[in-house]
């Protein structure tokens, strides 16, 4: 998995959940994304481990569809779908997107929290 310079897996990424395809013969891929990430804390500049859990709910469609989106604004229900071709597709660019999105932009511990109140 390709993360920022200052994320670093403490752990693997765990997936568990479902796959299925719709009527639309979209995949859809449901579950669960457990990590624990090593991050610097912002004020006091300690190393820790941050538990990192998120439900994760996305749509692959055919790639052939994708001139269907071109030259179309594009919904809040589009920015979750990503393209699959002949039957494969990739769980990893999802899966990196989620976890790095679900990281807290300025990490503080407990005592640091309290400073900045």
């Amino acid at each position: 998995m390709d993360l920022p310079n200052d994320v670093e897996l403490s752990s693997p990424v765990e997936f568990t959940g479902k796959v299925s395809l719709n009527s639309r013969k979209e995949i859809q891929l449901e579950g669960h994304i457990s990590a624990k990430v090593f991050l610097v804390r912002v004020r006091c500049l300690e190393k820790f481990v941050e538990s990192v859990e998120i439900e994760l709910d996305e749509t692959y469609f055919p790639k052939e569809r994708i001139r269907v989106f071109l030259g179309k604004e594009l919904g809040f229900s589009d920015l979750n779908r990503f393209a699959f071709e002949r039957n494969i597709f990739n769980t990893d660019e999802i899966i990196q997107d989620t976890v790095i999105a679900s990281i807290p932009l300025y990490p503080m511990c407990l005592k640091c929290r309290q400073e900045n109140s």
